[in-house]
């Protein structure tokens, strides 16, 4: 069996990540994204296209979600993720549930609702998608998508239902039963195709439902519908976090064990079974290991190259900085590795940063410099000052 070393693991992350040469041209978006990119905190995955394609212009990431070429919806692990429209198949389609499986960000918090309501999701998912086909134009922000939404069901529900469903919720004040119950199964609303969130209206989702996004977005592309989109998902989450095991993959779907190991079933037809830091792992039979990086990069907070690298993509003792619960900074890599984080603070359009962790040679923080500078440009901010680890 073979066994896959650190370095190499590195080299073939950041290669796949796009993140050792700019993308450019025609259809540099779409291969900057094989797994999209998630979307929160707002801003982050526009970021994270900076970091790799080199010709992107401001404020292109939300033109392309309003002319419906990039699809903003909720995907992995319940998050909101932005993708090529056309692959909705494998971002959607393929994180839906087969029977006695539990839906992507559904449980275990809905539980305590259909157990107060008497109803399961196999009762309220239909009439919710129904209810979604039929608003009648995009809603804007997910508190007010939950209350119309709620009101059109509430009619198509059992007697008995009805007076729980407008009681007040176990999460909220502020928020009926039936609100909740729709919170915890939008998603799975979502992954059938029901519902996108289109162009934000401020820092306020805006959701297109039912024919209204349809009709907004690129045809979806039928190679990637049904099994060969499964298939498709688990070849890319291994081009880009492989070597993983099963419950990695998992991990990053946000999905139910009987989900994970349907779908790692896929995962072993298109891998290969191999060693990495001591455990059984799966890999993509790749070429030749990309060279060994170097230098050092800059990459705004939520990177997906940073992904479940806990153990082996940081230097020890870094995890508890680069991995918050919520806030996390941006990082310092040196030759693929995170050896520090940063933050920015802004003062109308004066941006100052402080970084922290290894200190860095004069080469090294001229480099970070012109990242930074780049960076700042791009959000129309002004690289005031910089405060350096020691």
């Amino acid at each position: 069996m073979r066994e896959i070393t650190r370095t190499e693991a590195v080299a073939r992350r950041l290669a796949a990540h796009h993140l050792t040469a700019p993308l450019s041209g025609e259809g540099a978006v779409e291969r900057a994204l094989p797994l999209g990119v998630q979307d929160s905190p707002p801003g982050m995955g526009e970021a994270a296209l900076f970091c790799r394609v080199g010709d992107l212009p401001p404020g292109w990431v939300e033109e392309a979600v309003a002319s419906g070429t990039l699809c903003r919806c909720w995907s992995f692990r319940g998050a909101p993720y932005l993708f090529p429209a056309a692959q909705r198949g494998l971002f959607l389609g393929a994180l839906c549930a087969q029977e006695g499986e539990e839906w992507i960000y559904a449980y275990p918090g809905f539980a305590p609702v259909a157990a107060r309501l008497g109803l399961g999701a196999d009762r309220l998912l239909p009439l919710l998608c129904r209810a979604a086909e039929e608003l009648p134009a995009p809603v804007t922000g997910k508190a007010e998508l939950d209350r119309q939404l709620a009101d059109r069901m509430a009619p198509r529900l059992p007697a008995w239902v009805r007076e729980g469903w407008e009681g007040p919720s176990l999460y909220g004040p502020d928020q009926r039963l039936g609100e909740a119950a729709i919170s915890f199964l939008l998603r799975a609303c979502a992954l059938q195709g029901h519902l996108v969130l289109g162009p934000r209206q401020g820092r306020s989702p805006l959701f297109w439902p039912g024919d209204w996004g349809r009709e907004r977005l690129a045809p979806t592309d039928p190679a990637l519908s049904g099994e060969p989109g499964r298939r498709e998902l688990a070849r890319r989450f291994l081009a880009l976090y492989g070597p993983a095991t099963e419950g990695e993959f998992a991990t990053f779907l946000g999905c139910c064990p009987r989900q994970g190991r349907r779908l790692w079933a896929l995962a072993e037809e298109v891998g290969e079974p191999v060693t990495f830091l001591g455990h059984r792992a799966l890999a993509l039979a790749e070429g030749d290991c990309p060279s060994a990086p170097r230098g050092v990069q800059l990459l705004p907070p939520y990177d997906p190259y940073l992904y479940g690298g806990r153990r082996w993509l940081c230097e020890e003792g870094l995890a508890g900085q680069l991995w918050k619960t919520v806030g996390n900074p941006g990082a310092l890599l040196r030759d693929g590795v995170a050896v520090g984080w940063w933050r920015g603070k802004t003062s109308g359009r004066n941006w100052s940063v402080q970084l922290m962790g290894s200190p860095l040679s004069p080469g090294e923080r001229e480099a970070a410099v012109a990242w930074l500078e780049r960076y700042a440009a791009f959000r129309d901010l002004r690289l005031k000052a910089v405060a350096w680890p020691e």
